[in-house]
């Protein structure tokens, strides 16, 4: 049989698919997409708080009622704009968009100005907040110092003279007795000469009784910290105090503590030798006086007695002077 020839078929290419192509790098898109999105964060943080002069007026009101000393932080850090601006209003005061450190140790008072929309407040946690005001939009807040820290020494106040002139405070508070009682037992005897403050070994770091400037119906108020305790007496007794015609008794609450929610009166108690006074500071702002007629003059230990029902954000602070 003859062989037969078989015409050749058409020759079999193979081409790649389409999926074996090299692909361009995706990271410069995701690198571009997060961009914008910080861009627009950073806008949203701070596009919606403008600097106006209503708003800077409102801001430099409300920081007048802060001791001169007090440290200004402006927040967030990004708002050199602000911090320019208060600068410029405000003078001899310091400025300043950072914490240094001797605001963190407690011996300086801080007043946070927080910008509307700014994140948190970062450092700012971490002091202790003695109130807050709202000016046009801008939170600005009352700082003693850090929680672990001594507070900031309160205004200058005459100390008794080395003549022997009239008894005052803050020079008679060194010879003070400090004491918890009834609840609890505790002597608080842990004199602190730098801050100017009786601590109280075993309890909460704002169990104390020292000096302090709190904002006090609209303004910062030299005055004796004086927080009660739940379900016991603090107790304040000067010793052999030469007394007048009678005890001048201020006493409040901070802006931020007054008028709270479920907040409780505070009962204060002042007791002269023979002569003796309940008073009673309620829930509500503002500084109260009262006078406590002690006849006859004398020499006596003056009591201070508070006690309160419940002490949640009972940021209570006395003074006390001697009429001659």
């Amino acid at each position: 049989m003859a062989d037969t020839e078989v015409a050749p078929g058409p020759m079999l290419t193979t081409t790649p698919p389409a999926s074996a192509a090299p692909r361009p790098a995706a990271w410069p898109a995701v690198v571009f997409a997060l961009a914008v999105a910080w861009a627009g964060a950073h806008r949203a943080c701070t596009a919606d708080g403008p600097v106006t002069d209503s708003r800077l007026d409102a801001v430099v009101e409300a920081v007048g009622q802060a001791a001169p000393q007090a440290l200004v932080v402006v927040h967030p850090p990004w708002r050199t704009d602000v911090a320019d601006a208060l600068r410029a209003r405000l003078g001899a005061r310091d400025v300043t968009l950072a914490l240094p450190a001797d605001a963190l140790d407690g011996r300086r008072p801080v007043v946070a100005v927080r910008w509307p929309r700014a994140p948190g407040p970062g450092a700012l946690w971490r002091l202790r907040l003695d109130g807050e005001r709202d000016a046009d939009g801008v939170t600005v807040s009352f700082h003693a110092g850090a929680l672990g820290g001594a507070p900031a020494p309160a205004a200058a106040a005459a100390a008794p003279s080395a003549g022997g002139g009239a008894w005052a405070l803050p020079g008679a508070l060194a010879a003070a007795v400090v004491q918890v009682r009834g609840g609890r037992e505790v002597d608080c005897n842990a004199w602190d000469a730098a801050a100017q403050r009786w601590n109280c070994p075993g309890m909460d770091e704002w169990n104390y009784v020292g000096l302090r400037t709190l904002p006090i119906a609209g303004r910062g108020r030299a005055c004796l910290w004086a927080h009660p305790v739940t379900g016991a007496t603090l107790s304040i007794r000067f010793p052999k105090v030469a007394l007048g015609k009678a005890l001048l008794v201020g006493h409040g609450l901070s802006d931020g503590a007054a008028g709270a929610q479920g907040g409780q009166p505070v009962d204060l108690a002042v007791t002269a030798g023979a002569a003796a006074r309940a008073l009673r500071h309620p829930n509500v702002p503002g500084w109260a006086e009262d006078r406590v007629e002690t006849p006859g003059g004398g020499m006596a230990d003056v009591l201070l007695e508070v006690t309160t029902p419940h002490d949640g954000a009972r940021h209570f602070c006395v003074w006390l002077e001697v009429e001659p």
